[in-house]
């Protein structure tokens, strides 16, 4: 602060040192208020009280999954309660004298979980990326698939990012483990991995400027996905 005059800066969590790094000066005069991601004890409390409404209860292994999928946001949260109630045909509150327990069979579940994605479309953004920049001469190498199919290093490191446990963030070498983990067979190399991540976090931020949901962090090796909603969309949407 000088003559009074006071400077406050905003940044996505995952680039919040960036002011620090850029002017080192600035340690120590800064102070930083974090917000953070719901928890998981907070997004629970979204399915205890909207399914209490409705006298019923949702078991604890689909309070679980969703807290966990949900990746902190807590409107996906609500969003996957919803589509509960649209899938269950949960329209009005249970009359009985103890709560219904809710607990979906797989294919409901899979439902609820394939709806909500349709609330997440990114699939613009997921088209581009999938595709990489052009290719000038050779044609890129493909890999096969444990699930099934075949595809280049843009298609490996978007399945990557989609396979379980659901994060937002990926550190080098966790990129590399779950690309070796859909991959049957070989897969990328380090360099090409971070070669892709790069291109990817510079088509994302050409083609669709206004949307911060794919960054690389060159200094630290870590692959973010800021957004739970385009984290959702990978996993369950179908497009991959």
């Amino acid at each position: 602060m000088r003559r009074g005059v006071k400077t406050i800066t905003a940044a996505v969590s995952h680039r919040g040192d960036d002011v620090l790094r850029a002017n080192p000066e600035l340690r120590g005069r800064v102070r930083a208020i974090d917000l953070q991601y719901w928890n998981k004890d907070e997004l629970a409390e979204i399915a205890k009280v909207g399914f209490g409404a409705l006298n019923a209860r949702a078991s604890d292994d689909l309070v679980r999954i969703f807290t966990t999928e949900s990746a902190g946001s807590h409107q996906l949260m609500q969003s996957l309660c919803l589509q509960t109630c649209f899938v269950l045909n949960l329209r009005q509150a249970h009359d009985g004298m103890f709560p219904e327990v809710i607990n979906p069979t797989k294919q409901h579940l899979d439902q609820i979980l394939e709806q909500t994605s349709a609330s997440t479309d990114f699939r613009s953004l997921v088209d581009v990326l999938d595709n990489g920049p052009r290719t000038r001469g050779t044609e890129r190498k493909t890999y096969k698939f444990r699930a099934g199919g075949q595809g280049d290093v843009y298609t490996v490191i978007l399945k990557a990012a989609a396979a379980d446990p659901p994060k937002l963030a990926f550190s080098y070498d966790d990129l590399l483990e779950r690309a070796a983990k859909v991959c049957d067979g070989e897969s990328p190399v380090g360099s090409s991995v971070i070669t892709t991540c790069s291109q990817m976090a510079k088509i994302a931020l050409d083609k669709f400027p206004r949307e911060r949901t794919i960054d690389w962090d060159e200094s630290k090796s870590v692959f973010d996905l800021p957004d739970p909603y385009l984290m959702f969309y990978l996993r369950w949407s179908g497009r991959l």
